[in-house]
């Protein structure tokens, strides 16, 4: 999931052209772990 929140909730409100508003935030999702469970050699 990719979202971009800049338009409707700003860091800095005050100042809507600011750099620090844009920005995006990358969730990454899976079903099973990388590595199983049980590592000992």
């Amino acid at each position: 999931q990719v979202s971009g929140k800049a338009g409707s909730d700003p860091l800095y409100p005050d100042d809507p052209t600011l750099a620090g508003n844009r920005r995006i935030a990358i969730v990454l999702l899976r079903e099973a772990p990388v590595l199983p469970t049980d590592t000992s050699l």
